[in-house]
């Protein structure tokens, strides 16, 4: 399985539903603010740098369950697995 994570969610806030490793907030840029500052004279460095934000959310995709996709797709996996299925809307 090369280096797909092993279980290991201990039910501990802010970790990933799968491995339980801790989930970190990512930087992300602002559109909205980027724009305002470029019409301000900010270029290059100046700009990129004043137009990063945490994320809302914790984890790689900012979902706030998994670290990143391997181990959402491990955690999907295993609950079909286990005969989960989402209900048709």
């Amino acid at each position: 399985m090369g280096d797909w994570q092993p279980f290991g969610h201990e039910g501990k806030p802010g970790t990933c539903l799968w491995c339980g490793r801790r989930l970190h907030r990512e930087t992300v840029l602002d559109g909205r603010a980027q724009e305002q500052m470029r019409q301000a004279g900010l270029t290059g460095d100046e700009l990129y740098k004043a137009s990063l934000r945490p994320a809302l959310k914790t984890g790689r995709y900012q979902d706030g369950f998994f670290c990143g996709l391997r181990c959402g797709y491990q955690f999907a996996a295993r609950l079909a697995e286990l005969g989960r299925r989402l209900e048709a809307p």
